[in-house]
């Protein structure tokens, strides 16, 4: 496990990412990371992908449009 220190940067607020997560994740300085909801109430830290937002672009408007539907299959 990591823990990352919340800087002040002008603005906005950031963290420096150690260069071993920033290996492992396959990432370098200029590139595009996303923080989801992971479930249990962390956060998932992944490389960006254009697939995968269409995918998740997809999923959520099927949920917006079918929750009612969605809560019935969940009880």
């Amino acid at each position: 496990m990591h823990t990352l220190e919340i800087i002040r940067m002008g603005e906005s607020a950031g963290v420096i990412l150690p260069e071993d997560v920033m290996a492992r994740l396959g990432a370098s300085e200029g590139d595009t990371i996303c923080l989801s909801e992971a479930g249990g109430g962390g956060y998932r830290l992944t490389m960006w992908s254009a697939e995968f937002e269409g995918q998740m672009a997809a999923a959520e408007g099927i949920m917006e449009k079918d929750q009612e539907i969605l809560r019935r299959m969940g009880k």
